[in-house]
């Protein structure tokens, strides 16, 4: 492959990743919660995106994860991490994640996210997020 070929491969590839509005059309998120909002509900109607941000410490092993999601509700449609920074690989330094997902139908969900590292199991889940969709 020609370094013009890779070049385009990359920058379709990463694209999304470091401009998020390049998905689904460019939509901005109709609703942004984030730590703050757990536990909360929020209302959506179908088609708009829903913005999750949550911080993780860096380095660590611990990931925050979808545990529970409906995909028939809910597709999640980006999951976007700043690029490495300066002090971003230092054990312990936080790291904002982002997921949008986009509300494909009417109905009521739950969205439960849990911080864990994945070789322990969620059981050893060190926090957890939980929001209640209604979607209309």
């Amino acid at each position: 492959m020609g370094p013009f070929k890779l070049l385009l491969l990359a920058s379709v590839v990463l694209m999304p990743v470091f401009f998020p509005a390049f998905l689904e059309g460019g939509q901005k998120a109709d609703v942004v919660v984030d730590k703050s909002s757990n536990g909360e509900q929020v209302v959506l109607r179908r088609g708009q995106f829903l913005e999750v941000q949550l911080q993780q410490a860096g380095a660590t092993g611990y990931l925050w994860q979808v545990v529970v999601l409906d995909k028939n509700l809910l597709d999640c449609v980006e999951l976007a991490s700043p690029p490495p920074g300066e002090g971003s690989m230092i054990a312990g330094a936080p790291i904002l994640r982002t997921w949008r997902f986009k509300a494909l139908a009417k109905g009521q969900t739950e969205l439960k996210m849990f911080n864990y590292r994945p070789w322990e199991g969620v059981e050893k889940a060190v926090d957890k997020f939980q929001l209640k969709i209604n979607i209309q």
